[in-house]
């Protein structure tokens, strides 16, 4: 919602087009509205606006808050405090909370191993963070269960003091259980970070913009819900809590984007692509062609090598992206 876009699929042809949207150079695609055609089809994979249009394998659960209200199928609503209620408020591409939480309608138990990530700005108005939480939590909010904490869930969650100092946080089962905080090093709050976190059978592993903060040991065996939460409401003169987007659970192990068809307006030879693709190997991030003559008969899907468009020339054209992955906690993207 708030990254500057890059460069994305590209194809020249060797010829002068007269069809629309296609340049005497070639066409590029660059933005969501790009990718976002209706003509385009989507297979396990996502279109957000993280990267200024990306297209990447669908997680368990990813919102890029695109809407005008928070879409109630991922997301439970709830208030951090019974007598505050402010609902979040969604608008350019950002939900805002105020004494308010976002919890994952998906229980993620059954996802072992499990990844939680968020680009959130915890101080908006100069004023102090207003104790947010970020990573997974229980089923309800810490002030709902006082004392006592469910023994079936775990937590493993980044939180802001409100004097905006941070740790990584985590326990399994209830109160009897040890509590382990780890200080992270000072950030920015006024700026937006990202913050993820990668939860195996051993440990999880919290991560500021890229860079390890913390591990925590226990194994992922405990009910486990995607949360984002702010506490404190903003009329105790506290900062309310930002958020770009928010991925968690597992990605999808493959995928496909097949672009809609492209017109030069007459039979060309179509010499090149090129992709901007980001988190990959080779292996992960596959760009295929196909071309005809007249648009009902094609040639066969044929997979690009060293950027060089190996389909026959023709009038038409269609690209196909194959996205896949060995890793459920990493998604290719194709800028």
């Amino acid at each position: 919602a708030t990254d500057t876009p890059e460069p994305t699929a590209t194809a020249t042809a060797t010829a002068t087009y007269a069809a629309i949207r296609i340049a005497p150079s070639g066409f590029s695609q660059t933005a969501v509205s790009d990718f976002a055609a209706p003509c385009a089809v989507l297979d396990n994979v996502s279109i957000s606006d993280a990267l200024g249009g990306e297209i990447r394998l669908v997680a368990t659960v990813e919102d890029y808050f695109t809407g005008s209200a928070v879409n109630t199928d991922r997301w439970v609503i709830g208030e951090a405090n019974t007598w505050y209620s402010v609902p979040p408020v969604v608008a350019d591409g950002l939900v805002e909370l105020d004494g308010a939480y976002l919890r994952s309608q998906a229980n993620m138990q059954p996802l072992q191993p499990r990844f939680f990530e968020a680009r959130a700005q915890q101080r908006i108005n100069g004023a102090n963070a207003g104790w947010p939480d970020l990573g997974f939590y229980r089923e309800l909010p810490p002030l709902a269960y006082d004392t006592t904490y469910p023994a079936d869930s775990a937590l493993r969650i980044f939180v802001t003091r409100d004097t905006n100092t941070s740790f990584a946080r985590g326990r399994d089962g209830d109160e009897t259980q040890p509590l382990t905080d780890v200080e992270i090093a000072p950030i920015d709050l006024t700026q937006f970070h990202l913050f993820r976190i990668e939860w195996d059978t051993g440990e999880a592993r919290f991560f500021v913009d890229g860079v390890l903060q913390a591990t925590i040991p226990g194994a992922a065996t405990l009910n486990t819900w995607a949360f984002l939460y702010h506490q404190t409401p903003t009329t105790y003169g506290v900062s309310p809590l930002r958020i770009d987007w928010a991925r968690a659970g597992q990605y999808a192990s493959s995928g496909s984007y097949t672009s809609c068809i492209y017109d030069a307006g007459e039979a060309v030879s179509w010499s090149t692509a090129s992709l901007l693709v980001g988190n990959a190997s080779a292996e992960s991030a596959m760009l295929q062609t196909r071309s005809s003559l007249d648009g009902h008969v094609w040639s066969a899907w044929e997979s690009s090598a060293t950027n060089a468009i190996v389909s026959p020339a023709g009038r038409f054209f269609q690209y196909r992206l194959q996205l896949s992955t060995a890793n459920p906690l990493q998604s290719p993207e194709v800028q």
